[in-house]
């Protein structure tokens, strides 16, 4: 069986790990990925053993998002046509609006029905939908009683070799992730300073490990994850 997974958040990588490494055994898993960041060496590295495609971009406004959007599913047409996929799954709706039609098998999963435009086609796009917040039922859906957000603790994983070269004690830190307001969902946000309280937790003897998805997010006295 060939199964396409799609990996467009970081979050992603950590979630369908241990699917991955079960159905590697004994099916062909082909990756497509989004370029988002550092996502596409992210995958590369978790999964070098994998095909793995980078199509489109992370976009900010809503117009480069439908621009997006059209340029990746004229892209899964072809590439579920011409390497005869037989199931996709992804944590959104970018293969679903183009495998159902098809009728081709597609497993999608999501876990915030606030963001009502993506939860709605990620659950019209699938075959079997699996959320992760309570929603009304029906015949294709699943609930599932969890939390996407626990993949981030995966990580980075902090072992020795990690804490040495931050140069930080166990135990002694605390690791902040940031994400950029480039999804729909956080667009309207308004900018947030963490400056105090990552004064505060120096002042109590702990070391920021300052993880920001947009380089240009900088603080005093922290560590930069990515440099």
């Amino acid at each position: 069986m060939r199964i396409l997974i799609d990996i467009v958040h970081p979050a992603d990588v950590n979630f369908y790990q241990p699917a991955i490494r079960r159905l590697s055994a004994e099916h062909e898993i082909i990756l497509t990925v989004l370029k988002r960041g550092k996502l596409p060496a992210l995958v590369k590295k978790e999964f070098p053993d994998h095909e793995l495609i980078v199509i489109g971009k992370h976009q900010k406004s809503l117009f480069l998002k439908m621009v997006t959007l059209a340029h990746r599913s004229a892209f899964f047409l072809k590439l579920f046509t011409q390497r005869k996929i037989d199931k996709v799954s992804s944590f959104g709706f970018y293969p679903g609006l183009v495998s159902r039609p098809l009728g081709i098998t597609s497993i999608n999963f999501h876990d915030d029905k606030e963001y009502t435009l993506n939860f709605n086609l990620t659950k019209m796009s699938a075959t079997k939908f699996i959320s992760f917040c309570d929603i009304g039922p029906s015949k294709n859906t699943i609930i599932g009683h969890t939390f996407k957000e626990l993949a981030y603790l995966k990580e980075p994983e902090f072992d020795d070799s990690v804490l040495e070269k931050f140069g930080v004690e166990k135990n002694k830190f605390v690791y902040v992730r940031e994400i950029a307001n480039v999804s729909l969902n956080y667009m309207l946000r308004k900018n947030f300073s963490y400056q105090q309280a990552f004064d505060l937790l120096r002042e109590k003897g702990y070391q920021v490990i300052f993880d920001a998805e947009d380089p240009n997010e900088t603080y005093e006295g922290v560590i930069r994850m990515n440099g």
